[in-house]
């Protein structure tokens, strides 16, 4: 760009006036054209191919700065031409009073305002001139009138005569004037004077002008310099002394009149009611929802193919820039499962090419939204979707950290945000990006073509993203952001009609935060000025929702900020209570009817559980989630009036009973019941380590069936029904081989499978993981294999680490094992179980478990499933259920279930299902908890984040369904006891 930006996107230099600048003729521009130029001046800068840069915004405000300037001029002289109601007191004389007209006044009040005649006065004369339509020979006539006036001592005016008077100057001549003999004798003696060429003449002249333009000053000071009267107050606001009805009161100056009662206040009016209907469904987005269910399949090929290629061709590239371009621009029309899927199956292709950092590179390179101006309006669902999918990628927990990095680093790209784990999900993310589009939205509102389709798009896309606090702070930032233009709102236009239909969405009757924002804008003076709070207000009242506010609450075009606070308190009064700015009373809440001494022992007991360190051995994060499960179904027997048994629980809890004493008789103690007979509430206990048979048999069997695959899968599932959770070394050995080096797929997909769900925990079988490993193939299956069963996340298989890491996954987890005997991990896991059963007793409003799971999987599948009947019947609001609506936690667990890997994974993903519902009850039966319960997720959220062991996860998960039982147990003076 040259030196000038001026001179290269505007064709005129840095030194021109305003209307040069703005492209006007002095001749004749009023608001309308002033307001139409700036609009395409801006547009042009915009347009220009340096029209992003910091010179070209340097530019646009140069310009606004020009129209302002121009602005103010005409609307002092527009102001100035408002009649003023006639004052009390005895009418003025044709004798005494000059009748000036609008233009006479305005001319008067620049000559004075100006300090006399200089270059300024010329500039804003002209322009005067200009928007009252009168020539420069015209106002040359004027002021020529206006001069013989006050030379022929025409009486003094006063100010309320030169603001309110109407008509031309009609100067009429004192009593004490000369007659016209006399004029005609003066006229005789200076004429010689003004033939004469000689010096004496000269100098006779000029002193005689000079007295006269003495003179002129002095008497256009006698006329002009009074003070200005004070603005009355609205008629609700004077005193009663002061009101209409009232007697006049006492003149403030002789012969100055009385105040006046001011005219009604009208609100600002328009051709047509402002808002506007864009288009906000095009065919392409509409095709495009309804091809994503053949979507999720198009990338699974591609997820398969980047498996197989280290360089994926560029037509796989293109395949996935158009699939996912396909979801972005119709995701606002798909339901929440249909989204899950997909980001599963990007999820799953991030994976396969997570090898190859420069395939996953290019791969999320899709996903950077739109920067800058939108090339069209539905690249506004793009960029939400782009933008969410990112946030959604740097949180998972299942991604190579490098993945997840990138992503991460994206993200905060596109939000300008240093910390881009603010945004942890897909509505705060997609939410983020939509409000910095919203600002280039404002920027471009009155010269875009396509205004109306974005600000449509915009919309569908916030609505999208669910009703609630966000949404009511961005409907409120887009408000503000209009405001604070310099745009006359007072025009019918398409700053006016947006504003309109944005206050359409907006929740004037329930949300606390539109009015506490809402309110703040008339304490912004430096920002929102009165007449754009005028425009604001006449809106409110004229489009008749809400229904409390009416005309009475409109501001003022001019108030000032006193003015403009008392509006404020008026209307802070009319709002509904619903929306209280003022914090609510703190609820109190309602402690269960439970004996506070038992109760008492329990938040003990609980807080002792709670504060343990993290365990480092298996068997110790047994322990913790064996105690943990226990104190919640006593919690639970509390809470349904068992107290007796939720006694006896405790008190072998309190003794220190664990799972080392054997599970047979932890469960019988537990339960108090006999360990055998029939109706003993006894659980089937798990198959233990090595009850197959001898040691050997089934890798015999396995070898003598040779090639036959069906004989081999036949021989598998044999194992996999009658194996425990470890073998013997002789059987470990073929099993491990099997894994690694089967000579089918389908074997090895069948052994891989029941290495993670069955022999997880077998330390004879992880030795042999860990023994084979160095003949094992380095392959993309193996890596899966060891990751899964350690529950490690292993680098790429290219890269030169995966050896070593594996290795090491594998010592770690064989080491953890041999320190914890496989018998003690099946007794815990079994008091795992027994626990869950016996809680879902109780929710199914029994007494005793009435049948056993066959895993813990199982067992809070069915705890879950109970919670689900009584949240059913639980009756909410969809609006503000915790943490989400029914139908929401439905689609939570769906996803989670998809994603989970392995029995323990299931069982961790049935934990946090069991968790959404009791907060969801927990809430909706008190609703002073719901804050309490979320901050309960969102701390066990976090928690779980940081954690890297599946087994750590689900000791924190029972321990935040403890916290949650701990407010509602709550110990206090409450009379509400139980009797």
């Amino acid at each position: 760009m040259t030196a000038d930006p001026f001179r290269a996107l505007l064709g005129v230099p840095e030194s021109a006036d305003e209307l040069d600048l703005l492209g006007l003729r002095a001749e004749s521009y009023d608001v309308a054209s002033i307001e139409a130029a700036l609009r395409q001046r801006i547009g042009e800068v915009y347009r220009h191919p340096q029209g992003r840069t910091e010179q070209a915004e340097q530019v646009r405000q140069r310009l606004r700065e020009a129209a302002a300037s121009l602005l103010a001029t005409v609307k002092l002289a527009q102001k100035a031409a408002t009649p003023a109601p006639r004052p009390h007191g005895p009418a003025p004389t044709a004798a005494n009073v000059a009748q000036l007209t609008d233009f006479d006044r305005q001319v008067l009040a620049v000559l004075i305002g100006s300090g006399g005649w200089n270059a300024a006065t010329r500039s804003r004369l002209v322009a005067v001139a200009a928007a009252y339509g009168v020539t420069v020979g015209g106002l040359l006539k004027v002021m020529t009138g206006l001069s013989e006036y006050a030379k022929r001592g025409g009486p003094r005016l006063e100010v309320t005569q030169i603001a309110a008077g109407r008509g031309r100057v009609t100067p009429t001549l004192p009593a004490r004037a000369v007659d016209a003999e006399a004029e005609r004798q003066l006229v005789a003696r200076l004429a010689p004077e003004l033939h004469e060429a000689g010096p004496a003449s000269t100098i006779k002249l000029s002193l005689l002008f000079g007295l006269l333009t003495v003179l002129f000053v002095v008497i256009v000071a006698r006329l002009l310099f009074t003070p200005d009267t004070v603005r009355p107050l609205p008629a609700d606001e004077l005193p009663a002394a002061r009101t209409a009805d009232a007697a006049p009161a006492a003149p403030l100056r002789p012969p100055v009149s009385a105040p006046v009662t001011p005219a009604p206040l009208q609100p600002a009016r328009y051709p047509q009611p402002p808002t506007f209907q864009g288009l906000a469904l095009t065919p392409e987005s509409a095709a495009a929802a309804d091809d994503c269910p053949q979507l999720i399949e198009a990338i699974a090929a591609l997820a398969r193919r980047l498996t197989v290629s280290d360089e994926p061709s560029e037509a796989v590239y293109r395949g996935w820039d158009a699939t996912l371009d396909s979801v972005a621009i119709g995701w606002v029309l798909v339901d929440d499962k249909l989204l899950d899927d997909v980001r599963g199956a990007v999820f799953d292709a991030l994976y396969a090419a997570s090898d190859t950092p420069s395939v996953t590179d290019r791969l999320l390179e899709t996903l950077v939204p739109p920067t800058g101006r939108l090339d069209e309006p539905v690249d506004l669902w793009r960029g939400a979707w782009m933008a969410g999918t990112l946030a959604q990628i740097a949180g998972a927990a299942g991604l190579p950290p490098a993945v997840v990095q990138r992503a991460r680093i994206q993200l905060e790209i596109a939000l300008d945000d240093p910390d881009p784990r603010a945004f942890a999900d897909f509505a705060s993310a997609g939410g983020a990006w939509l409000n910095h589009a919203m600002t280039d939205l404002v920027d471009v509102i009155e010269f875009s073509p396509s205004v109306y389709d974005e600000w449509e798009f915009w919309i569908a896309a916030r609505r999208r993203l669910g009703r609630g606090r966000d949404h009511d702070a961005a409907v409120m930032n887009a408000i503000e952001s209009i405001l604070v233009t310099s745009t006359d709102l007072s025009r019918q236009g398409p700053s006016v009609n947006v504003l309109g239909r944005l206050l359409s969405l907006t929740d004037f009757e329930t949300s606390r935060l539109v009015k506490d924002r809402f309110l703040a804008l008339f304490a912004d003076e430096q920002r929102v000025g009165a007449r754009d709070l005028w425009v604001l207000t006449s809106l409110l009242a004229l489009r008749g929702a809400p229904a409390w506010f009416s005309e009475d609450l409109v501001l003022p075009e001019d108030a000032d900020w006193m003015y403009r606070r008392r509006v404020a308190d008026r209307i802070g009064k009319r709002w509904p209570p619903e929306a209280s700015s003022e914090p609510p009373p703190t609820a109190r809440v309602r402690g269960l009817p439970v004996d506070p001494d038992l109760a008492a022992r329990w938040l003990a007991m609980l807080a002792r559980v709670d504060d343990e360190d993290a365990a480092r051995t298996t068997e110790q994060r047994l322990d913790q989630l064996v105690a943990a499960a226990w104190l919640n179904d006593v919690a639970l027997r509390l809470a349904t009036a068992d107290e007796e048994t939720a006694r006896k629980r405790l008190e072998l809890i309190e003794a220190g009973v664990t799972p080392g004493d054997g599970s047979a008789r932890l469960i019988d103690r537990l339960f108090d019941a006999p360990p055998t007979g029939p109706g003993a509430p006894r659980v089937r206990p798990l198959p233990a380590a090595g009850s197959l048979g001898t040691d050997g048999e089934w890798a015999v069997a396995y070898e003598q069936a040779g090639h036959s695959l069906d004989e081999r899968m036949s021989l598998l599932q044999t194992l996999r029904d009658s194996a425990g959770t470890d073998l013997g070394p002789v059987d470990a050995e073929t099993f491990v081989r099997i894994v690694y080096r089967g000579t089918h797929a389908e074997l090895r997909s069948l052994a891989r499978e029941m290495l993670v769900e069955q022999f997880s925990f077998g330390p004879t079988v992880s030795r042999q993981m860990l023994d084979q490993l160095p003949g094992a193939p380095a392959n993309q299956g193996t890596s899966e294999a060891v990751s899964r069963f350690t529950g490690r996340l292993l680098p790429g298989i290219r890269s030169g680490a995966w050896g070593a890491d594996a290795r090491l996954a594998l010592l770690d987890h064989t080491l953890e094992l041999l320190r914890s005997p496989s018998l003690a991990i099946d007794e815990r896991m079994e008091a795992v179980l027994a626990a869950y059963d016996s809680r879902r007793s109780r929710v199914e409003g029994q007494w005793s478990p009435s049948s056993a799971a066959a895993s813990p999987h199982d067992a809070a599948e069915a705890l879950g499933d109970a919670w689900r009947q009584r949240a059913s019947a639980a009756s909410t609001d969809r609006a503000t259920a915790v943490p989400g609506d029914l139908a929401e936690l439905q689609r939570r667990q769906a996803t989670r279930r998809r994603l989970a890997d392995g029995p323990l994974q299931r069982f961790v993903a049935a934990q946090l299902a069991i968790l959404d519902l009791m907060a969801y009850l927990a809430a909706a039966d008190q609703s002073a908890l719901r804050e309490p319960v979320q901050a309960v997720l969102a701390d066990s959220s976090r928690r779980r984040a940081e954690m890297t062991r599946v087994l750590a996860q689900a000791v924190e998960a029972e321990r935040a369904m403890g916290r949650l039982w701990r407010l509602q147990i709550a110990v206090d003076d409450s009379t509400e006891r139980r009797p």
